[in-house]
């Protein structure tokens, strides 16, 4: 007499989802991982085969399956403790990618002009001024909207000195005539293009980033420039709570950079801090909607826009 196995509900779903008949039933905030991601995350192929093998399987949808509610769920535990959504859903991600394992993480969010520090085992660890209301940090960075035009996003890749060589191509002027100044002021590329980068530790208050093939650039990650505007502006923004992160009048008044990242004093003074911005990833969030990052290509402009130089101790501030 054969014997009759009874499972539950809860059982049946899971199975189903396990082999792609439904698809999960909570709701799906986070930016979903599906094949248009591929143009999108530099580590896609990786991804994918890690979840093959984990999941056991080459059927895609059982894989995209759970891959988002791997996702979903990393997400939902630190807004739980009190993140923000978008660098929720970016840990997320980063959670299930083979290739940005044991790393400090440095989540950067051009949008909502805030900041988390994470350690090599994806905790948060950043060192809020109130840690009971878990206040994001609020940070400076950018005097326009990231750029979506290719030259701009390009122009954003260069050092100190490759940026004073395209301003005279551009102005057509000697290069020995383009000042420091022009250089820091120059419009159209004051962002710092959303993608990932390494840092580049020089003291406890200055961490230049690097694009992944190991270039370093201008742009850096250092303490509020010694300008009244920038430091009221930080003292301002500093109550911010989760709910107002994308109040445009507040956020404006952050956008004073010319692409580095401006972080408080006490944070830059931080042990902790310097900890992490030793030895780092930078995931700096797109100003869209889109939590994931594009692989930010080091493809130079027309050589006859620059004559490469090492770069200074200058920064792009």
């Amino acid at each position: 007499m054969s014997k009759k196995f009874i499972i539950t509900e809860n059982e049946k779903n899971h199975i189903k989802k396990l082999y792609g008949i439904i698809t999960e039933q909570t709701n799906q905030f986070c930016t979903k991982f599906n094949e248009s991601t591929k143009t999108n995350v530099v580590d896609y192929d990786e991804i994918i085969s890690s979840y093959k093998t984990k999941l056991k399987t080459e059927n895609l949808n059982v894989v995209f399956s759970g891959i988002n509610n791997d996702i979903q769920s990393f997400a939902s535990n630190l807004i739980s403790k009190g993140i923000a959504e978008r660098p929720s859903c970016q840990m997320g991600l980063i959670n299930i990618r083979p290739g940005f394992k044991d790393k400090n993480i440095i989540i950067v969010d051009s949008r909502q002009h805030t900041i988390y520090l994470f350690d090599k085992t994806l905790n948060d660890v950043t060192p809020y001024q109130n840690p009971e209301k878990k206040s994001p940090i609020p940070i400076i960075t950018g005097r326009e909207k990231q750029s979506t035009e290719e030259n701009w996003k390009e122009f954003n890749l260069l050092n100190f000195e490759e940026r004073r060589s395209y301003i005279a191509k551009t102005k057509n002027k000697n290069i020995s005539d383009v000042s420091d100044n022009e250089v820091f002021e120059f419009s159209g590329g004051a962002s710092l293009n959303p993608g990932i980068y390494t840092t580049n530790k020089l003291n406890d208050i200055t961490t230049y980033l690097k694009t992944l093939d190991g270039k370093r650039l201008s742009q850096a990650i250092h303490k509020v420039l010694d300008v009244a505007e920038r430091k009221n502006a930080l003292i301002k923004s500093s109550d911010r709570t989760i709910s107002d992160l994308d109040d445009e009048t507040k956020n404006k008044e952050l956008m004073m950079s010319s692409g580095c990242i401006n972080i408080p004093e006490w944070l830059t003074n931080n042990s902790k801090y310097q900890e992490i911005a030793n030895d780092a990833y930078v995931f700096n969030i797109s100003d869209e909607t889109e939590n994931y990052y594009v692989k930010v290509e080091n493809i130079p402009l027309d050589d006859k826009c620059y004559s490469p130089k090492s770069v200074g101790a200058e920064s792009i501030a």
